[in-house]
């Protein structure tokens, strides 16, 4: 799946994020986690084209497999949650 860097570091993001980890809140500290995700090669930002964030298949599938079904229900809510506030 590929995001937009303005979905994945807007404020809706931001808001479910931050339940998980405080230190979020903050977007500058967001987006020193996605560098550091990109600079361990566990995900690919264009920052020329699309200027997009894609996190590598096998990093997703290894996260889903250690979030119970109520962790990955609630994950996947929250997503769709990000994704319907991006498009308004």
């Amino acid at each position: 799946m590929q995001l937009s860097l303005n979905v994945v570091c807007g404020d809706a993001a931001l808001a479910v994020l931050k339940q998980h980890d405080p230190s979020l809140r903050v977007r500058s500290h967001l987006e020193g986690v996605i560098h550091d995700l990109e600079r361990f090669c566990l995900a690919e930002i264009d920052h020329m084209g699309k200027k997009s964030l894609r996190v590598h298949r096998l990093v997703q599938a290894t996260v889903l497999q250690e979030l119970t079904p109520d962790e990955r229900a609630s994950a996947q809510r929250d997503l769709y949650g990000v994704l319907d506030a991006a498009s308004t």
